[in-house]
């Protein structure tokens, strides 16, 4: 199986996992396979074992792994995106350059961790704690740092586009963040620099839980710097909705969102959801519920980054049709201004007639002015509908895409089956031939031994023919002697010889088989060395004289003159005999030569 091939960023050793079928690189640097399936964490928990820690260059986007234990873990350059990573022990982990766009790292712990350069775009970080952790370079666009403990945090030249954070978020000792002074302190929630630096009430200590809860602690404030003109996709790191940033100081804020609130109350509250909207566009309001809205958002539109582009396309188009639309805004953020003032004169004119009771003109006048905000505000609304049915029809688009994204998934996943069972049929098939092999090995063995057997058969069937016919043209069955009772009974005793003596010298011994039910005999034949080897036949009877076996004896002329010839045969017997008869016959070769 070949080797991975993924080019590290920094000098690294090669990979040492095997790469994929059809690809060059492995499952970890392989950027089309998802890692969010439930399986994937304990392939990685053996691939963090085999590699002690090293996860450099690892995609990992869209990981489910809510407290996973990772200390000191090598992950530079690794793609979190969308990993969800809540509760983990990350300390001292080296994350440099690594891509944690709209990761979900709530409550983990970074003590110590290296993020130099790290992309934190979107990224949620609420409760985290990044004591010591070194931020310098890290890309910060919308990242959430609510309840964050950034004590001893190294923030030198981060690329800060704009974090959210509140009471709870500790900066003491930070880095690379110096304080800057404010014109006022009328409790801005967007200021140029994180305020918990120089409130007087925040303090090192740790929060004590017997404290009464402080809903202040909780309200969410935005650091980012004045942005003018637009900003457009390629300038954000996060794709957002487009809209033009108008420069507002924040020494007013307070009293015109105070005015705006009586406007809005006024007006049965028609006209302020969308002015609060459009605030938040403009400034980068803080509001809690847009602030999620909008992070809801922006992750569903990552969640489909290959859709990014059409995405773009239809923006730009929106764009182009809502030129009219901007200009409008940019009236109504000339008006809001106008307005603020009319209504701190409102505000004046109102303590003016409750003392006086002579400011009758003025309130005319401001009723006109309040029913021309409330056509503005009007038209502002269809605005905002126009937009929202642009919305939808982008939402329309995304999921459409996400299931043709889901029908892709499963012919994956059908064609990985079909892989599967065509290497098993592969495995069978070879198997199939290596038995086919031997199968044919046996089959040649067997014909060779066949022919060999046929062969032998046919020699001595030949031997067999020539022998008959040698008997019958000699005439020398004449002297083959017949089974009668002329030969006496001898007595059989088991093991112990039985020896008849005349022209032969003849030895039986008779005695149990080597199984149950078996009869082994022995016979040893001593000829006249002017004889030739006799045929003897032996029958074995029991004690009512009824036979049981009959057994022949022949031996060739091939002993090279030696005159004792030997036998010695184990056959089946139901009894065992008590006598035995013994017939002897002259060697045929001999009667013939006499002939």
């Amino acid at each position: 199986m070949a080797a991975c091939t993924f080019i590290y960023a920094d000098p690294h050793a090669p990979c040492p996992h095997a790469a994929m079928d059809g690809s060059s690189c492995c499952l970890w640097h392989n950027t089309t396979i998802i890692k969010s399936d439930p399986y994937v964490r304990d392939l990685l928990k053996r691939a963090d074992a085999s590699t002690q820690g090293d996860l450099a260059g690892f995609h990992l986007a869209g990981l489910q792994w809510p407290n996973a234990k990772w200390p000191l873990r090598n992950l530079i350059h690794a793609d979190l995106r969308d990993a969800h990573l809540d509760g983990a022990d990350l300390s001292g982990a080296d994350l440099t350059t690594a891509n944690l766009k709209r990761a979900s790292l709530m409550r983990a712990d970074l003590r110590g961790a290296q993020l130099c350069g790290a992309d934190l775009s979107r990224t949620n970080l609420s409760n985290a704690d990044l004591r010591d952790a070194n931020l310098s370079g890290a890309h910060l666009s919308g990242t959430i740092l609510n309840g964050c403990d950034l004590r001893g945090a190294n923030l030198a030249g981060a690329h800060i586009v704009d974090f959210c954070w509140n009471r709870r978020t500790r900066f003491a000792g930070v880095k690379g963040l110096e304080a800057q002074q404010t014109s006022s302190n009328d409790g801005d929630p967007t200021q140029a620099f994180p305020a918990p630096l120089a409130m007087a009430d925040h303090s090192d200590s740790e929060p004590s839980a017997l404290n009464d809860p402080d809903p202040a602690q909780e309200k969410t404030h935005v650091y980012a710097p004045v942005i003018t003109g637009f900003i457009t996709p390629q300038q954000s790191h996060a794709p957002t909705l487009i809209a033009p940033a108008i420069k507002v100081s924040s020494s007013s804020w307070r009293s015109r969102v105070a005015i705006a609130a009586s406007l809005a109350i006024a007006l049965g509250g028609a006209g302020f959801g969308y002015w609060g909207w459009s605030r938040s566009q403009i400034t980068k309001s803080p509001n809690n519920n847009d602030t999620h809205l909008s992070v809801e958002i922006a992750n569903l539109q990552q969640q489909h980054e290959a859709d990014l582009s059409e995405i773009m396309r239809l923006q730009e188009k929106q764009r182009e049709n809502s030129d009219q639309a901007t200009k409008a805004k940019q009236d109504a953020a000339v008006a809001r201004a106008q307005s603020d003032s009319m209504r701190s004169a409102l505000r004046a004119s109102e303590s003016d007639l409750m003392r006086l009771h002579s400011a009758h003109d003025q309130v005319v006048i401001l009723e006109q002015k309040l029913a021309q905000l409330t056509n503005l505000n009007t038209e502002l609304a269809k605005n905002s509908a126009r937009e929202a049915d642009i919305g939808r029809i982008l939402v329309s688009g995304v999921d459409q895409l996400r299931d043709a994204n889901n029908g892709l998934t499963k012919e994956r996943d059908q064609l990985a089956i079909d892989r599967t069972h065509l290497t098993s049929v592969e495995n069978e098939l070879a198997k199939l031939r290596v038995e086919f092999s031997k199968l044919s090995h046996e089959r040649d063995t067997l014909l060779t031994n066949n022919q060999q057997l046929t062969g032998d058969l046919q020699s001595a069937t030949r031997d067999i023919e020539r022998y008959l016919a040698r008997v019958n043209a000699t005439h020398l069955q004449d002297y083959l002697t017949g089974d009668n009772n002329t030969v006496p009974l001898l007595a059989i005793q088991a093991g112990k010889p039985l020896a008849l003596t005349g022209d032969y010298l003849l030895t039986l011994r008779v005695d149990h088989g080597s199984q149950p039910g078996t009869v082994l005999t022995k016979i040893v034949v001593q000829r006249p060395n002017s004889a030739t080897n006799p045929d003897i036949t032996v029958v074995l009877y029991d004690e009512q004289h009824q036979p049981l076996r009959r057994l022949a004896y022949s031996f060739p002329h091939v002993d090279a003159g030696r005159p004792f010839v030997a036998s010695a045969t184990e056959v089946a017997c139901e009894r065992f005999p008590a006598y035995a008869r013994i017939y002897v016959t002259p060697g045929l070769d001999g009667l013939s030569a006499k002939r």
